[in-house]
């Protein structure tokens, strides 16, 4: 089986959850963007077929941000992945992630409700 972490959806879902968690509260700030490159650069930088990792994770938020994707709708297309690929996903790589969106949402003051909610809920999807 191929590792989950070097697949380019794993990549796009993580964009995803990312987006998810920051906008969650209806606007992305310029602490959380620094915060999920900072993660990005520190966790999941590496080349999938001659293309890096960081550019499917960016160009997946620049998308979504265009768009003006709801949080909702981001979180569910993380949860879908996961759920479908639940094997792939090692007790490491999930610690990461949970690291990587607890930062995300401290990086601007406090964590708000929305922030804490999907928190939450990535919480129970990782027990399930």
């Amino acid at each position: 089986m191929k590792d989950i972490d070097k697949s380019i959806e794993f990549y796009e879902a993580l964009a995803n959850l990312f987006y998810a968690v920051s906008m969650s509260d209806g606007q992305i700030t310029r602490e959380e963007k620094l915060k999920i490159i900072e993660f990005v650069k520190k966790y999941w930088t590496v080349t999938i077929d001659n293309e890096n990792s960081q550019e499917f994770i960016y160009q997946t938020l620049k998308e979504l941000i265009k768009n003006k994707s709801k949080p909702e709708s981001a979180f569910l297309v993380f949860k879908d992945f996961y759920l479908n690929n639940k094997k792939g996903f090692h007790q490491d790589l999930l610690t990461r992630i949970l690291i990587a969106s607890n930062a995300i949402a401290s990086s601007f003051g406090k964590k708000n409700k929305s922030e804490l909610i999907v928190l939450n809920n990535l919480m129970l999807l990782f027990k399930s």
